[in-house]
């Protein structure tokens, strides 16, 4: 008994010496930071001078661009930025980086304009100046911007590793793509253009109030190019979209991009003739009369397959080694009443997408009438087919229910709309985005989540986890729509589900632990935060967190700050 004490003592020992060997715990800390006076309208974290670690590129409304790169000595940015560029034209000034100047391997500032296609060289001192170099002297970008604006003009479209251009002209986008080096070290490559394709470029306009036809500034949003494997050979092939057309273009083995697609999808010609749906008491609500499309590897033999549905009717076209087709369907189903909504989830428990079908009732005159004094419903059809072989769906559903959705009294939402909304702002502001950083240079992404009153961030360690839409969540919506015997929601469910299932999603990036360190902001009443971004700053394999601020008390002053781990 007196060799107790002994074992008790050993035991504690051994204890602490493994507490001594944990992690130790993750803190995060201001590394240090800087304001600038610039009318800053664009900031990227971007490796700019070739040696380890990034700089950050800012773009100012008069055409300024500076960078700020890291100071040895304090591992952070330095306070002065660096470079003397100053954008000819920064009305219309598209911008990016990329590495398109042959003997150098560091990024080129890439400028599309009125004027052309330019590239400034970075300076050994730092940042950008100098005389710049023509790529494409004749292209005009003519869509006022009002100041420079960061876009995707450079990207490695055809997959080669050298990246191209992607440059926007009217409803178009012209692929510009690198035909090889120049002949002098000095030069820019060349391009030759490849093929022009409709997309999506949204514009808006803003003008005088005098003179509607004086255009103050503009805005233009370039989409990124759809790059998806469409036959299975292992290469992204560019899709594009205008409307109800599709368009494949699909790369071939050399890496080129035909001009013309391979394939057109109209989605226009597909229709049921059933006679269009018409919002009417007691009726089904149709999903509009739009044709609608959704793909996915149905097969699971690496090839996306296609569905397209119109009214009551549903087409299956599997896809091909040589590319989409949309003339033979393995199937065509018809719904008995009109489809609001579709999806394509997987609701049993193999690999392969089923058919989900959403009908949503109307309510009649009468439940109307009553929903203006009390509370009313209506009710969602849910019907799920089971996909067969990969190439078809059950002609009748293997998964059935009916959601009774109650809603509040009409005339009660009247009186205060704002109530609900603020409700539902206040689900939706439990929804956090992560920013993943290795922050203490372990090899494994940390998350760090601001917190939902925008006060803190909060970070954890490690095992960083999926945050897209996964299996968790097609069984989730299964659960939900079929297995749960409540099938009636109310607003004070359907409020407290969002809060839930907002828990979900951030439990499971940071695998449902406490967070392990929290980092108080800036005061809002003097500072509002307007971007996180995840950088290395000093290239030391540790992440940090580099804090964008809107200082309150000076107007146009921005405020950043490297938060790092200690």
């Amino acid at each position: 008994m007196r060799e107790l004490p002994l074992i008790v003592s050993v035991l504690c020992a051994s204890a602490a010496s493994l507490r001594g060997q944990e992690a130790p715990g993750l803190a995060l800390s201001v590394r240090g930071g800087f304001e600038t006076e610039l009318a800053v309208c664009g900031a990227r974290c971007v490796e700019l001078d070739g040696r380890p670690g990034d700089e950050l590129l800012v773009l100012a409304e008069d055409g300024a661009v500076r960078t700020w790169s890291v100071d040895p000595a304090t591992h952070v940015f330095a306070p002065e930025p660096r470079g003397t560029l100053v954008l000819p034209d920064p009305s219309h000034a598209l911008v990016a980086t990329a590495r398109l100047l042959d003997g150098d391997a560091r990024p080129a500032l890439v400028v599309a304009d009125a004027s052309g296609v330019h590239a400034w060289r970075p300076l050994e001192g730092g940042g950008f100046g100098g005389e710049p170099i023509e790529l494409l002297p004749r292209y005009r970008q003519r869509v006022r911007v009002g100041a420079p604006a960061f876009a995707p003009i450079a990207q490695d479209v055809d997959g080669d590793g050298r990246d191209d251009l992607v440059l926007p002209n009217g409803a178009e986008l012209e692929l510009w793509m690198r035909a090889g080096p120049s002949n002098g070290a000095t030069s820019a490559a060349h391009f030759t253009k490849a093929a022009s394709v409709h997309v999506e470029v949204r514009h808006a306009r803003a003008s005088s109030a005098d003179e509607l036809s004086d255009v103050l500034s503009a805005s233009l949003a370039i989409p990124d190019l759809f790059l998806t494997d469409v036959n299975g050979d292992g290469r992204a092939d560019l899709v594009v979209a205008e409307g109800d057309r599709r368009a494949y273009h699909l790369v071939r083995a050399g890496g080129s991009i035909p001009a013309a697609p391979d394939v057109v999808l109209d989605l226009s010609i597909f229709k049921d003739t059933t006679p269009e749906a018409v919002v009417a008491p007691g009726r089904t609500l149709a999903g509009g009369d739009a044709t609608r499309l959704e793909t996915r590897d149905l097969d699971l033999d690496g090839i996306p397959d296609h569905v397209i549905a119109h009214r009551r009717k549903v087409w299956v076209f599997p896809g091909t080694k040589d590319g989409p087709q949309f003339e033979k369907p393995s199937a065509i189903l018809k719904a008995a009443d009109d489809v609001t909504a579709l999806a394509l989830v997987r609701l049993d428990d193999d690999e392969r997408a089923d058919l989900l079908l959403f009908k949503l009732q109307v309510p009649s005159i009468g439940a109307i009438l009553q929903g203006l004094l009390r509370e009313w419903s209506v009710e969602v059809e849910c019907a799920g087919y089971r996909n067969k072989d990969g190439r078809s769906f059950a002609t009748t559903p293997e998964w059935k229910s009916t959601i009774e959705v109650r809603l509040p009294a009409i005339l009660d939402i009247a009186r205060d709309p704002n109530a609900i909304v603020e409700r539902f702002e206040a689900a939706g502001k439990k929804f956090r985005a992560p920013a993943l950083a290795d922050l203490d240079g372990d090899g494994r992404q940390d998350v760090a989540l601001l917190t939902e009153d925008k006060t803190a961030i909060e970070a954890w360690r490690g095992g960083a986890g999926a945050v897209g839409v996964g299996r968790e969540d097609e069984a989730l919506l299964k659960e939900l729509l079929f297995d749960d015997r409540e099938k009636t929601w109310d607003l004070e469910r359907v409020l407290a589900f969002l809060g839930d299932y907002a828990a979900q999603r951030v439990a499971r990036v940071t695998g449902g632990r406490a967070a392990e360190a929290r980092f108080a902001l800036r005061d809002p009443a003097k500072a509002r935060l307007l971007e996180t971004r995840a950088c290395d700053v000093d290239g030391d394999g540790r992440g940090e967190l580099l804090l964008e601020y809107w200082l309150l008390d000076s107007p146009g002053r921005r405020r950043f700050d490297v938060l790092g781990a200690r």
